[in-house]
């Protein structure tokens, strides 16, 4: 009765503290592929986040095919039915003209700086303007900049962002010949919970399956953060039932085969649970927000935790002492130590998936130590090792010496067949952390050929720092002119090409 009583308050201890953890700290289960880039600098990392925050809300639709308007239109219904608002909106520009007219006069397009350069070509450039009335630009500046500087400004700037266009309220964009319709939407930030992801990307596919077989002459591609989430999630719950379950029914198969007794097998159950919940207590009072990956990972600390109480059981069915060897207590505490080490250096990896999987992996196996010193040996009395496994282990033992005369060409052997297969195929390590997107290939085509429409799939984003806003501007004008010294066929959108700094805006009035 007693050693029933200290196994229940020993798991009983454990799962009041995870409850306590959980219910002060409110844990989050993270499951968006994003949140596991490494962090590096924090000014790096804090504009990462923003440019994070405001493209993983979005999801984007490409419709192509015979009746591609249609769908668009019934697509479009159907998001805003569903409380999934149109994400981009195309500016107005009267807004634009009313937001840059204090700095008419000051803002040049390289049209209108090069018509500078004589009288002649300044009058020719202006008069052909002004005879474009029917130029949105022209018409909605002429008023607040009579020198047309600020509506040419306006024209240059648009067209160097504009990446598709607007007919009939429909965004359209042209690739490789045929045309596609455009649709973005804005979904609610609380939509990147496990359970809000996978309900969402459900009624999407369904939505697009009723469009399919409504039009099966048109082609409708999807993307967004959200579709990635849903199927990293569900990749995840579907390892961790599938390696869980495995593990587990082989751990049972060979303690059962072992010791043929319920009480190993309940031995072993309450090591596993104590490391599982130990894991988890620590883990939760650690990180506030965990990524579901890290659970995937952590089902490795099954095989590692029940490997504690197995040897505890073998070393109390091996003697007439009562409890644990000497030679066992110290076997079981330097696996614990050299164990934990090794893990805990993951606490500093700059991947939060690695640090999150170390500390779970740490506690856990501190708590599976625990129980099997302190609650697996009180019963001592009740564990027998079954004859037929102790004539196997003598026979094992026979043979296990006999190879061990062989050790020094086993380890030549070995060492030969790992240089030559070294030579021949050459390790290589690969750090990309898209390689634990569980994603679907097809969604992962459908990123990569969104990017391509939209001209960004051979882009890079440059961060620049400096000590104030007119230092970067400044800072980027320069950078701009170098690459085009270097790269002429460069495309750049570059934050000083919409907001020139102080001095530039002198240079072109002066002009």
């Amino acid at each position: 009765m007693a050693r029933r009583f200290c196994a229940f308050a020993w798991l009983s201890g454990l799962a009041l503290l995870l409850a306590v953890v959980i219910a002060l700290q409110k844990p989050h289960i993270d499951s968006d592929i994003l949140a596991l880039m490494p962090q590096s600098d924090t000014r790096i990392d804090s504009v990462e986040a923003h440019f994070f925050a405001g493209n993983k809300q979005q999801v984007m639709f490409s419709i192509t095919g015979q009746n591609a308007e249609q769908v668009h239109d019934k697509l479009n219904d159907w998001l805003i039915a569903n409380d999934l608002p149109a994400r981009f909106n195309v500016p107005r520009i009267d807004a634009l003209s009313q937001f840059y007219a204090p700095y008419a006069g000051r803002l040049l397009s390289e049209e209108y700086r090069g018509a500078l350069e004589t009288q002649t070509t300044f009058s020719t450039f202006y008069y052909q303007k002004l005879s474009q009335i029917a130029d949105p630009f022209v018409s909605a500046t002429i008023n607040l900049d009579a020198s047309l500087s600020l509506g040419s400004f306006l024209a240059e700037q648009m067209q160097n962002l504009q990446t598709f266009n607007l007919e009939k309220n429909r965004l359209t964009a042209f690739h490789n010949d045929a045309k596609y319709y455009l649709l973005f939407a804005q979904i609610s930030d609380n939509a990147f919970g496990i359970n809000e992801a996978e309900l969402l990307t459900a009624s999407i596919a369904q939505q697009l399956k009723q469009l399919s077989a409504d039009f099966p002459q048109t082609t409708v591609r999807y993307s967004g953060a959200v579709f990635h989430t849903s199927a990293n999630a569900s990749q995840a719950k579907y390892e961790m039932a599938l390696f869980g379950t495995l593990s587990l029914l082989a751990l049972i198969t060979m303690i059962v085969w072992v010791f043929r007794s319920s009480v190993a097998l309940w031995l072993a159950s309450l090591t596993v649970m104590s490391a599982i919940l130990g894991g988890a207590a620590v883990l939760l009072a650690v990180f506030s927000q965990v990524h579901i990956l890290t659970l995937v990972f952590a089902v490795t600390l099954i095989g590692i935790a029940i490997d504690y109480s197995f040897h505890g059981m073998l070393d109390l069915c091996s003697g007439e002492r009562k409890g644990y060897s000497r030679g066992l207590k110290l076997a079981l505490l330097l696996s614990l130590l050299t164990t934990s080490l090794g893990y805990a250096s993951l606490y500093f990896s700059p991947m939060l998936l690695l640090a999150q999987v170390g500390v779970f992996v740490v506690a856990g196996l501190f708590s599976a130590w625990l129980c099997t010193l302190f609650i697996t040996q009180q019963w001592q009395h009740q564990l027998i090792i079954a004859a037929p496994i102790i004539n196997i282990a003598d026979k094992l033992k026979v043979s296990l010496l006999g190879l061990l005369q062989l050790r020094r060409y086993a380890i030549a052997a070995s060492v030969g067949l790992i240089t030559v297969c070294y030579l021949h195929t050459p390790v290589s390590l690969n750090n990309d952390v898209r390689l634990l997107n569980a994603s679907p290939q097809a969604l992962i085509e459908n990123e990569a050929f969104h990017l391509s429409l939209l001209g960004r799939d051979n882009g890079q984003i440059m961060i620049m720092f400096a000590d104030d806003e007119q230092a970067l501007l400044e800072q980027l004008t320069t950078f701009k002119t170098a690459l085009q010294l270097q790269s002429p066929d460069a495309e750049l959108n570059l934050l000083s090409d919409l907001l020139p700094s102080i001095a530039m805006q002198e240079r072109n009035s002066a002009l």
